[in-house]
């Protein structure tokens, strides 16, 4: 495939693996056969990540569990050590490079073969690797008094340890990644369009590089990959009146669009039936909410059981342009509870459970209570602050008072 039209394909895979990055999930099992064509008349290059079968959470990846598919396996799998979502950056270098040479880079009859073929192109793999790893002595030969390096075992080694002969499946044969920029060159287009080729193989071949990177704590994250000048054809931008360049840029453009609004005339009766539905969900919930929050603008705090000195503090309809941040909010210790703590559970945003507000809202509820804290807080304060002279003798002896006085 020309690079024009693996682009907008690795642009969207690399979208896909950016969402499940931060999901924390791993989908393990990245391969030509599990990126399907959305619509292949219409849209040529419009494509999806399919086949969550293998997928895990990053929290629960296991490091003896047979995973991704053999030409596509990261090298800490096939030896043996703890990976993280890294691998499926290993796989999808592996699909683009079969995309551009009509053949898989590494196709490894065994896992001897596939480290192999992986070795001989990009050298060992990192000594702490190959220390922690758990199959690591499979394949390779540790440092004995002999040789103080490791190093990977002869096929003639591999074949009197397990009987399996291996097989040299390779149809392209590199001694170093960068040679892949010298396979297929066409020499009857312009000079023009030489040039634009040149330029863009070797920022596909930078881009390659960085993803095949057998140590994976170097190996370049989705995000890193999708700001690469190869995908936002940064390199070419000087070349816009080639018409090579022009029609990448359409293809790009037309592939990488994502549809936001909903197009309600192709629904079928049941999907319209199921829109409408959630439409009036979130109506409701947000009806709820609003109702809630007029329920308690009205809050009476009784500061010492005394109804003489009781306060009353309205919360106002602006508690949503309240500044928030993120951090611990220790309650005072007036804050209202029960004082049975045996019996019952504490109350949110009482002393025995202060509030945490999190970087970012998780439930509205939890927002919405989050707000009311905090315009308790200044409330509580101006009226405090007011009542500082006239009733200091009464609430001075309110433990925790002083730190609002």
């Amino acid at each position: 495939m020309p690079l024009n039209h693996i682009r907008p394909i690795l642009h969207q895979m690399l979208t896909a693996l950016i969402k499940l990055s931060e999901l924390e999930v791993i989908h393990a099992d990245v391969k030509p056969e599990n990126i399907m064509l959305v619509e292949q008349k219409s849209d040529s290059f419009r494509v999806k990540l399919i086949d969550f079968g293998s997928a895990t959470y990053k929290s629960r990846a296991l490091d003896n569990t047979y995973l991704q598919s053999r030409y596509y396996r990261a090298p800490e799998v096939i030896v043996g050590v703890p990976f993280t979502e890294k691998i499926d950056i290993w796989s999808l270098g592996c699909v683009i490079s079969e995309l551009f040479l009509g053949y898989p880079l590494y196709p490894g009859g065994c896992e001897y073969d596939q480290i192999r073929f992986i070795t001989s192109t990009e050298g060992l793999p990192p000594i702490y690797m190959l220390e922690r790893g758990k199959k690591s002595r499979q394949y390779f030969v540790a440092p004995n008094g002999f040789s103080n390096t490791w190093r990977l075992k002869t096929e003639d080694q591999y074949h009197n340890e397990t009987g399996t002969r291996p097989k040299e499946t390779r149809r392209f044969k590199f001694s170093r990644l960068h040679e892949v920029v010298m396979f297929g060159l066409n020499d009857t287009v312009t000079e023009e369009d030489r040039y634009v080729e040149d330029l863009d193989r070797r920022e596909f071949i930078s881009l390659l590089v960085q993803m095949l990177h057998l140590d994976p704590g170097q190996r370049a994250s989705p995000l890193w990959c999708k700001s690469h000048e190869f995908v936002t054809m940064n390199h070419l931008q000087k070349l816009v009146h080639c018409k090579r360049v022009r029609r990448g840029i359409e293809v790009m453009q037309k592939a990488c669009k994502r549809d936001t609004k909903v197009n309600r005339a192709v629904m079928t009766p049941q999907q319209h039936l199921q829109y409408l539905q959630a439409i009036n969900q979130v109506q409701r919930e947000h009806s709820i909410l609003t109702h809630q929050l007029k329920e308690q603008q009205e809050l009476q705090w009784n500061l010492q059981s005394n109804p003489a000195l009781s306060l009353q503090y309205l919360i106002g309809e602006s508690v949503n342009s309240l500044d928030r941040r993120s951090g611990i909010y220790p309650t005072p210790d007036w804050s209202p509870g029960t004082s049975d703590w045996s019996n019952h559970v504490p109350e949110y945003g009482t002393k025995a459970h202060p509030i945490v507000i999190p970087d970012s809202p998780t439930r509205p509820d939890q927002l919405l209570q989050e707000h009311l804290y905090k315009a308790q807080i200044i409330r509580n304060l101006t009226a405090l602050q007011q009542h500082k002279q006239e009733n200091f003798q009464n609430i001075s002896g309110i433990p925790g008072i002083h730190r609002f006085l």
